[in-house]
Formats: structure tokens, C-alpha cells, sequence
């Protein structure tokens, strides 16, 4: 686990929790651990970011809800920019703009990635900004697939700030059809 995760993550009430537990003392040994204000991304976290198809969303309204969506694309529509900022395209859905507005307000989010077949999951949180096609930014096109034949709607930009890889207790294996078919050879 991270340090800044659970710095970011840990309130005193989850800390209470983990002291009756009897867990408080190994997660405290791990943020003492470590100084940084940023849990960097390494090659483990971007190449498994960079190999899923789809992954969870998690924003904040303004009236404090939580609210998650899914969001899917060709594998590795999630991309590295550089350092711990990562983006990806944001396809034409269902026309709410309930994520784009909660940034918008709260710029907080939660990202959660998981690998079915392999029982693996990486959650990040951070802070995000969106932008259009027309705001000419260069990184468009970097992060749109042409080969992906959707709407192209605008692109969110996530500043990574903690990441945690989750244990695979109680992770169900699925696999998608392409999967399926390669371990049937």
C-alpha cells in the first residue's frame, strides 16, 4: 500500500477502526515510512493501467454524493502523459455530464482498475481537469484513438496523488470472449 493513499484515504474514524482492530500500528509504520507527498507511479502501475479496457470512476457531487461510472474504450485508452499525470478520451454516452461537472466543482476522483482473469486491482485517487477538442490542446492527439470510431467528446487529465494495489481476496475471475478463446487453444 502506498503512503499517500492512506494519508489521503485514512480519517480519524478509519484510524479508530484500525486501532480496535489492531491494524493501526503496520499502516502508521508504512506512512512513516515514507516522506513524499505523491505516491509516484512505477512501470508496474502504468503497464497495468495501460492494459486495461475499462475501469471505474469515482467523482463527488456538490450536494457530497458519491457517484461512479464506467468507462470503457480500446485496451489502453487510459494513458500515461508523464510523471504521475494520466488521461484518457472521454467517448459520447448518455449526455448527463455528471462526472465532467462533479471535476468541475470538486476536481477530486477515484479511479479502480481491476484484472478479473489474473484477480488483481489498482485503485487511484487524484485530482482531475477535462478539456474539449476546440481548447487546442496538443495532448488530443495523443490520447485519441482513430482507430476507435466513436465521438471523441473531450479528454480528463488526472493528477495521480496515491495509488493502492488491492489484495484479490474475493475477486471472481471473468474473462471476455477474446480470453476465453486463447485458453481454449
Amino acid at each position: 500500500m502506498a503512503a499517500n493513499f492512506m494519508r489521503i484515504l485514512f480519517g480519524k474514524r478509519a484510524e479508530a477502526l484500525q486501532e480496535e482492530d489492531g491494524s493501526r500500528g503496520s499502516y502508521a509504520k508504512m506512512i512513516e515510512r515514507r516522506e513524499d507527498d505523491v505516491d509516484r507511479l512505477t512501470a508496474r502501475e502504468l503497464t497495468f493501467m495501460m492494459m486495461r479496457d475499462s475501469f471505474y470512476m469515482a467523482t463527488i457531487t456538490d450536494d457530497d454524493w458519491p457517484y461512479i461510472q464506467h468507462r470503457g474504450g480500446p485496451r489502453g485508452f487510459l494513458k500515461h502523459i508523464e510523471g504521475n499525470r494520466i488521461g484518457f478520451s472521454d467517448y459520447g454516452g448518455n449526455r448527463q455530464f455528471v462526472s465532467a461537472a462533479n471535476i468541475d466543482d470538486r476536481q477530486r476522483i477515484a479511479l479502480f482498475l481491476m484484472d478479473y482473469p489474473e484477480k488483481r486491482r489498482l485503485k487511484i485517487v487524484g485530482t482531475a481537469h477535462w478539456q474539449t477538442a476546440d481548447q487546442g490542446d496538443p495532448l488530443w492527439d495523443h490520447l485519441v484513438d482513430p482507430a476507435y470510431p466513436v465521438e471523441n467528446q473531450r479528454f480528463f487529465l488526472i493528477d495521480v496523488l496515491g495509488f493502492d494495489w488491492n489484495c484479490p481476496q474475493h475477486i471472481t475471475p471473468r474473462y471476455t470472449q477474446a480470453e476465453l478463446k486463447a485458453l481454449q487453444q
